[in-house]
């Protein structure tokens, strides 16, 4: 999920967020420890089973306390422009009740320690402009774009 690059990056240039519904909505945010531990833990499996896993932190975290940490973290109040939107789902999360059961998977990052953590290593990483555009090759988008 790019949300975090994007919004960290959007109140890091003081540019609006565009919110729907007034952000009364919850998302499945999980930090990227947690889902590596159980990507491993489902390739350690699968050797034995071909298995599919749903992967998450299920535990929905409101949009605007997600926002929130981010202020806090980068110090600096986001712009925030409210649209509404009949087509927003209300909540989303992952169902880890296979992987909890099988690979006993267990995310226990909790949001603001991950938010902390992104947010250090985003203050400190020189090509973050790149991550947050989700351009992550553009030598590589060059010569693509080259070829047309």
């Amino acid at each position: 999920d790019m949300a975090a690059f994007l919004f960290t990056r959007a109140i890091e240039l003081r540019r609006p967020l565009t919110i729907y519904n007034q952000g009364k909505m919850e998302r499945d945010f999980t930090y990227i420890d947690d889902i590596v531990s159980g990507i491993v833990a489902s390739m350690q499996f699968c050797t034995y089973s071909n298995t599919v896993f749903n992967l998450g932190n299920n535990k929905p975290v409101p949009l605007m306390k997600f926002i929130d940490t981010i202020e806090q973290e980068m110090d600096t109040k986001a712009q925030i422009e409210h649209r509404e939107s009949p087509g927003e789902i209300k909540a989303t999360y992952a169902d880890v009740k296979r992987a909890k059961k099988l690979l006993n998977y267990q995310p226990t990052t909790s949001i603001d320690v991950g938010i902390h953590n992104f947010i250090t290593w985003y203050k400190n990483e020189p090509r973050r402009h790149v991550f947050a555009t989700g351009d992550f090759n553009p030598t590589l988008k060059r010569r693509l774009l080259r070829r047309r």
